[in-house]
């Protein structure tokens, strides 16, 4: 039997994470595997239900998961979106899966959460999985990222993305522009040592499949990393197509996590 419970977890900077925590019904299970899934930009940590959908599946499959909503987004607080955040963010649900006692653990990345999973500094994973990950961030959004610089030049520090996805809202601000002008995740790709999966949907015109063929190849080529592209599949995959996105991620579980 399977169970959920909402979290709050305590940020190391001040403030909380809202989070959910898939797990078997007898309590907490240090000993099964744990999956820790980071959701996209404007999404939250339900991804319109894609990932508590995936999180039954990994219940059901021997892994617990925990879903949650990054910084400004989900039902967090409304502040600036910055990766840097994010990053730390990752490292506090990170740090309490290790407090509960888990010693496997993989991330699974979506998106903007796959930028963020690759600049996370997380030593006791053993695998890494992206799905669609907006490595390129900069050529993704690159008509925002014209409004955000036109709005820092006429020195609006901060403005509000009315009706992004379920967050109704988000803020972004300079800072946000700012980290993307010295991103070196090329350094970061070539540094990927433990086993590393990445599922890209081939008609996805948000994180093109032409930006995740160029970013895999700057990963060591070795046989525990693997790139799966999936025919028919957009950014926001849904039914048959998430049932792929699922399926070849259980099954890259079972080979390098349990």
């Amino acid at each position: 039997m399977m169970a959920f419970k909402k979290l709050l977890i305590k940020k190391t900077n001040g403030g909380v994470l809202h989070a959910v925590f898939f797990f078997t019904s007898n309590q907490f299970n240090e000993q099964r595997p744990i999956v820790i899934l980071c959701h996209g930009f404007g999404g939250d940590k339900y991804e319109w239900n894609r990932f508590s959908i995936t999180a039954i599946k990994l219940i059901k499959k021997g892994y617990d998961a925990i879903i949650f909503d990054f910084s400004g987004s989900g039902e967090n607080i409304r502040e600036p979106i910055l990766l840097s955040k994010q990053v730390k963010d990752l490292k506090d649900v990170y740090n309490w899966t290790r407090n509960k006692g888990y010693s496997q653990i993989a991330v699974i990345g979506l998106s903007f959460g796959g930028l963020t999973t690759l600049f996370a500094e997380l030593p006791e994973i053993q695998t890494t999985i992206f799905w669609a990950p907006a490595f390129f961030l900069r050529k993704i959004i690159g008509k925002y990222y014209s409004f955000i610089r036109i709005l820092e030049l006429l020195h609006i520090k901060q403005f509000r993305l009315p009706q992004f996805g379920p967050n109704k809202s988000l803020i972004v601000n300079g800072e946000f522009v700012e980290e993307m002008q010295n991103l070196n995740f090329f350094k970061k790709l070539k540094n990927l040592q433990k086993p590393t999966l990445i599922i890209q949907g081939l008609e996805d015109t948000d994180v093109k499949p032409s930006f995740t063929r160029e970013a895999y190849n700057y990963i060591p080529n070795r046989v525990d990393h693997k790139l799966i592209e999936i025919e028919g599949a957009d950014h926001e995959f849904q039914d048959v197509y998430l049932d792929r996105f699922i399926n070849f991620t259980i099954s890259w579980l079972d080979e390098y996590l349990k």
